[in-house]
């Protein structure tokens, strides 16, 4: 297994120092053992942030397919390059022998299809797999929420593809177009990605729609890395090799418990990356799964951004979660929080037949608090119906009588 792994892991380094910028690391071109390769410098955001975007290829130009952009929203982004064969992998390594789709599929995407990569190989996948693609990309003015709804009400979506956040808002907006989400619609399969999904959260979308929902875990800069099965378990693709890196001094290497991790691509050819830390926390089980996938299985903890930590412990935001959608009192649609002064506040918006007994504390090791907004204070559904007038050409000055048509 090991000489199978080095020869894939040299691969890896072949491609890589193809590159300008791993040329310029001194990577090697070969290792003969994982302490070797264990002693190459961490590849970190910020090294690829400041690089020239040319710098990061390992093909000619000719040979890629696309471009794309991680993160810096408001400030400096990942550049990301896919060969065309690296878009195929990225689709292929999308698929699980239990995640069926057939010819007869309409899947509605709901990613957003500018510069992130999620709605592109999804839309690779599925139409390989014979499905129909309506590709409703969020974000977009042309297809805002009440459309959307109309249009997986009367094409018969059978596939939903989004964000979970994303999907309870659907649901969310459907239902405050007089619609209900589990009976008037056609969806049986929900694909997310995106977000750390904990299992409260995923049987909270499944209830709402009554429909299978299967995670997937990636990033702009890898593509997708772990798929899950039938029972909600994440398996790694065997075209990564995962380090989990210890927290308190992202240096050595941990075999159990969480941390940061490391990725590195074993077969990809345009933006190949070594070592690559992605400041997301994690744990690997190699435990037998009842799916009978034999690779091992990933628990994403969330965003070390979004973890609070301190020396003696790092609480991550699925631990949180979990006590928030694992407590019968709250398992709110929508939250926020905010950590100050040592005291974390979870705000949960109050749904309408909310008269329990309202909780005061879940159940962390640190001081919290919740509190209680209305119905909509955290997430505007009448703002989200709100129709932006598309720009279009117009060569023509109206006359002050005449209407404009749409």
């Amino acid at each position: 297994m090991e000489e199978k792994l080095l020869s894939k892991i040299n691969f890896a380094l072949a491609q890589a120092e193809r590159s300008k910028f791993y040329k310029q690391r001194k990577i090697p071109v070969t290792i003969s053992n994982i302490e070797e390769f264990q002693k190459i410098n961490f590849t970190e955001k910020k090294d690829l942030k400041k690089s020239d975007p040319f710098d990061l290829l390992s093909v000619e130009i000719d040979d890629i397919q696309q471009y794309h952009e991680s993160s810096g929203t408001t400030g400096e982004s990942v550049s990301v390059w896919y060969s065309r064969k690296d878009m195929q992998e990225a689709a292929r390594q999308l698929r699980d022998k239990d995640i069926k789709i057939t010819k007869k599929d309409i899947a509605l995407i709901r990613f957003p299809y500018a510069l992130s990569v999620p709605a592109h190989i999804f839309t690779g996948m599925l139409i390989d797999d014979g499905a129909t693609i309506i590709p409703v990309s969020r974000g977009s003015m042309v297809t805002p929420y009440q459309r959307v709804i109309n249009i997986m009400k009367k094409i018969n979506a059978t596939i939903l593809v989004c964000n979970p956040s994303e999907a309870v808002v659907l649901a969310d907006v459907a239902q405050h177009l007089g619609f209900d989400s589990r009976k008037d619609f056609s969806v049986r399969m929900i694909l997310v990605a995106g977000e750390m999904l904990c299992d409260g959260r995923k049987m909270q979308i499944e209830k709402l729609w009554e429909a299978k929902v299967f995670n997937f875990y990636g990033m702009t800069e890898t593509a997708n890395i772990a798929v899950s099965c039938a029972y909600g378990n994440l398996h790694i693709s065997s075209d990564y090799y995962l380090e989990i890196v210890k927290i308190d001094d992202r240096k050595a290497i941990i075999n159990t418990g969480k941390g940061l991790l490391a990725v590195t691509q074993l077969n990809k050819e345009a933006f190949p990356l070594i070592r690559y830390q992605t400041e997301d926390i994690v744990e690997i089980k190699q435990e037998k799964c009842q799916c009978g996938n034999q690779m091992p299985m990933l628990i994403h903890h969330g965003r070390f951004a979004d973890a609070i930590c301190n020396r003696e412990k790092c609480i991550s935001m699925l631990d949180i979660q979990n006590q928030i959608y694992g407590n019968e009192k709250l398992n709110p649609k929508y939250f926020r929080l905010i950590f100050q002064g040592g005291i974390l506040t979870i705000i949960v918006e109050q749904e309408e037949y909310m008269n329990i007994v309202k909780c005061k504390e879940i159940d962390l090791p640190i001081s919290n608090e919740v509190k209680y907004v209305s119905k909509h204070q955290i997430e505007p559904i009448n703002e989200l119906l709100k129709i932006t007038k598309l720009r279009k050409a117009n060569y023509y000055i109206k006359n002050a009588n005449e209407k404009e048509s749409d």
